[in-house]
Parts: structure tokens; C-alpha cells; sequence
């Protein structure tokens, strides 16, 4: 089993969406990873609703989710480290240098904030974020 976190700001659009999908994911091919998310910027709260309605419409249930702070437990226990862009995963490898390794962003480009955005903002954002999660999954070998 592997421990797979997710990164964004707030932790109630993208890491959120994020680990919903890499969890129906994860389902669907019959694995147990434990797949989290925190922010690194966190007011207490809930998914976003546009977030909510996004991720059903792949299969996922953030109805469930409140916001949380990344903690160093969080970076010392995760085995693969997700950021939704370079900027956070630069921030992070200065601060935990030991587990640079493990970090990377989860797209190419920057996964776009929705954040204040309509529905369809964050459909762009969810299908940006599930094309990732394909690529790494595979080549980071997460089965």
C-alpha cells in the first residue's frame, strides 16, 4: 500500500478533487492506497461545492471533506507528493529537502485555481487533474 498526498493552497478545489479522483481510481483497479490532501493555506471548510458537483460527475464523494493544514507527519509519511503547481512544489523541497525526491507537481503545466470560478471552471480543472493522474499513475508505478 502506498501513501499518496495531495497539495494545493486551500486544500477545497484542486488537492480535494485530486485525491477524490486518484481514489476512484485507485478503486477501480482494486487497490487500498491511504490518498490524502492538505493545503497549504488552510481556513477551516469544506469542499467547494462546484468541487462537490465536479467530482461526482466522475464517480468521486468530497461530501465528506473538510480543509486541512499540511502537517510534517503528512510529508514524512506520504510515499509520492502532489502539487498542483511548481510554485508549491518548489516551497515544498526547501522546507523538506530530505524528502525532495518524492515531491513533484502532478501536471506539466500548473493545474489552474477555480477558486471563484463557475462549474465549468472547475470541469477544466478536473479533467486537467484526471490527465495527470493517468500520466503518474503510471509513470510513478503506483500499483
Amino acid at each position: 500500500m502506498k501513501r499518496i498526498l495531495f497539495i494545493c493552497t486551500g486544500n477545497t478545489c484542486r488537492s480535494p478533487l485530486a485525491e477524490g479522483l486518484a481514489k476512484k481510481m485507485a478503486k477501480d483497479r482494486g487497490l487500498s492506497h491511504e490518498i490524502e490532501s492538505a493545503g497549504l493555506s488552510v481556513f477551516p471548510d469544506g469542499a467547494n461545492p462546484h468541487s462537490i458537483t465536479v467530482a461526482a460527475e466522475y464517480g468521486a464523494d468530497l461530501t465528506q471533506h473538510r480543509a486541512r493544514p499540511l502537517t510534517d507527519t503528512m510529508l514524512l509519511q506520504a510515499d509520492k507528493i502532489y502539487t498542483m503547481t511548481r510554485s508549491q512544489a518548489d516551497f515544498l523541497k526547501r522546507i523538506y529537502p530530505s524528502g525532495s525526491e518524492k515531491i513533484k507537481t502532478l501536471c506539466d503545466q500548473d493545474v489552474s485555481d477555480p477558486y471563484g470560478g463557475t462549474e465549468e471552471d472547475y470541469r477544466i480543472c478536473a479533467q486537467q487533474i484526471w490527465e495527470g493522474l493517468q500520466t503518474r499513475w503510471e509513470e510513478d508505478t503506483w500499483d
